[in-house]
């Protein structure tokens, strides 16, 4: 389960870090920063520190970030160092759909009231989902949250 500093907070169109959190004002009202469809809530156990998390996986957007599980550093660094065709053709594959991810989800965040057509609006087969060597699995590439781009004020 992924771990959030911060949330969206739907009624004020802004961001909530967790020390901001007001249970009256804020529960049941907020939502992943990226996808803006996932309920978040906030978890506080003794001796750890707060976060936001969300209760299953599957209620994020397939383009969000946090849906799928992300690719180790190491991993990463294996393919991008690769000479074999196939870890190449591979790391085309997660480059791709990561930053299809993220174009959908901005658009989303520019256009909220839009419906998704199966989670994309990037419908015309700009992703190659099937290739020489079969399915890929699909995993995130950690990227910088999209909500700099969004043009929303930061915080409440």
């Amino acid at each position: 389960m992924a771990k959030f500093d911060e949330v969206y907070f739907k009624e004020e169109n802004k961001y909530v870090r967790v020390d901001s959190f007001i249970k009256k004002k804020h529960y049941e009202k907020t939502y992943c920063l990226e996808c803006l469809t996932t309920p978040m809530h906030i978890v506080r156990k003794q001796g750890i520190i707060p976060y936001f998390a969300s209760n299953r996986r599957q209620e994020h957007l397939e383009s969000c970030q946090h849906y799928n599980e992300v690719i180790e550093d190491k991993k990463l660094v294996e393919l991008v160092k690769s000479s074999n065709f196939k870890d190449k053709e591979r790391l085309e594959f997660l480059i791709n759909s990561n930053l299809e991810g993220a174009l959908n989800l901005l658009i989303k965040h520019k256009n909220p009231d839009l419906k998704l057509k199966n989670d994309s609006f990037l419908t015309n087969g700009v992703i190659k989902r099937n290739n020489s060597f079969g399915k890929y699995e699909r995993e995130s590439i950690l990227r910088v949250s999209i909500k700099i781009y969004t043009g929303r004020k930061m915080y409440c």
